[in-house]
């Protein structure tokens, strides 16, 4: 790993060079689009919002009341919030940071394998721990590590950090994305599923996005000869594992590329691939340019050394990327593309029913920066706002609902 992605996982070369999936000969349809035609069997409604000076991690809704997790002092110490609705603090309490098995290292949003009103269970990436979270007593407990449960992991596939992948949850069932240990020389990474605490694990399948060993050549030629490392505004997404999962027909919808407008799908038994290519004009999908200036700036104010000896350049997309999310709701498919309303924050989401991938028309998805995290009917999105010269993280938790 270069020394870009080893101290930041925002900051990468601009591309233009195509990700693709590994199975390249899989014949491909069009899928409809229509200007105009508005989807509006919808309702969406911002249901919580968090301003903090330390960064969020995240906040999960429960019936009653949201769960928040912030770390202190540079992971030194965890706190947790509980609110109600209307941004009351019911009750917070701390704990440790560390490797201990009563301490925390932080668990991201797409690490957290189960929730409910009594106990969240995730996975510290950085470790490979699996954590309890109890909600009623504050306890912290070490259910055991990956690599001691699931044969492979740590060797030959690890959960990325940052929270750089997909998780999908039905129930007991989950569908999450693993990277290889070599992803930043081979772009291989794999759609696993398993069941409570990662029992029955299998591979569904194996892909491979193709620019990442291009990115970090590049990445590493420029901070040798130039000694300058470039703000990539979709950097996050040009490297996660972005998918969704249909359970009712046990298929996964995922995107190879955010730069082509390209959706692949896998069933869970690997023996239906399909590829489809959105009938949309991306190159008309535009950036802001004082948008994308502002997020390198906040990152450029990263305490991480890396910044000490290097000059950071903020790279202009000459437009934004056909795709940015999918999501897979009952006979549903959102596809949240790059055409965004900057002002407004908001993105067009093309809907298509599942299974035979008819056109119902589009909206517009408001939500802060590039992805989104799922719980349930729930979505949270996260970001930066600037008061006042300092920069707060900022979380917002919407409800949705196709009606």
């Amino acid at each position: 790993m270069n020394l870009s992605l080893k101290f930041t996982g925002i900051i990468l070369i601009f591309s233009s060079i195509f990700i693709v999936s590994c199975k390249r000969d899989i014949p491909s349809s069009v899928l409809d689009y229509r200007e105009g035609v508005n989807f509006e069997n919808i309702k969406i409604e911002k249901v919580f919002e968090l301003t903090d000076y330390r960064p969020i991690f995240w906040v999960i809704p429960f019936p009653e009341r949201v769960v928040a997790l912030i770390p202190e002092g540079m992971g030194k110490t965890f706190e947790f919030f509980v609110y109600d609705y209307s941004g009351r603090i019911i009750e917070n309490w701390k704990v440790n940071g560390g490797d201990g098995p009563n301490e925390l290292r932080g668990i991201g949003p797409e690490e957290i394998i189960s929730f409910n009103e009594n106990e969240i269970i995730g996975i510290e990436s950085r470790s490979g721990y699996i954590k309890s979270i109890n909600l009623k007593t504050h306890e912290i407990k070490t259910i055991g590590k990956l690599s001691n449960i699931v044969r492979g992991y740590g060797s030959k596939y690890v959960i990325p950090r940052f929270s750089s992948t997909s998780i999908d949850r039905k129930g007991n069932s989950i569908v999450l994305g693993l990277v290889s240990t070599d992803f930043w020389d081979n772009g291989t990474h794999y759609f696993v599923k398993f069941d409570g605490i990662f029992r029955n694990f299998r591979v569904i399948s194996k892909a491979e996005k193709e620019a990442i060993k291009i990115l970090d050549r590049k990445t590493t030629e420029e901070i040798k000869r130039k000694k300058i490392i470039s703000c990539d505004y979709y950097n996050a997404l040009r490297t996660s594992i972005i998918f969704s999962v249909d359970w009712k027909r046990e298929v996964v919808y995922y995107i190879p590329a955010i730069e082509e407008p390209f959706i692949e799908a896998i069933s869970f038994d690997g023996k239906l691939r399909r590829k489809w290519k959105v009938d949309i004009n991306f190159k008309k999908f535009k950036v802001k340019k004082e948008k994308i200036e502002e997020w390198c700036e906040r990152a450029k104010s990263s305490p991480e050394p890396i910044f000490k000896i290097l000059r950071q350049v903020t790279e202009i997309p000459p437009h934004a990327p056909p795709l940015q999310d999918i999501k897979v709701i009952e006979d549903r498919l959102l596809i949240i593309t790059g055409n965004r309303n900057w002002d407004k924050e908001e993105n067009e989401t093309l809907v298509y029913h599942l299974p035979d991938m008819k056109y119902e028309g589009s909206f517009y998805l408001p939500f802060l920066h590039l992805r989104l995290h799922w719980f349930g009917n729930y979505y949270m999105t996260n970001g930066m706002i600037k008061k006042d010269d300092d920069w707060f993280g900022i979380r917002k938790l919407y409800s949705f609902e196709i009606k």
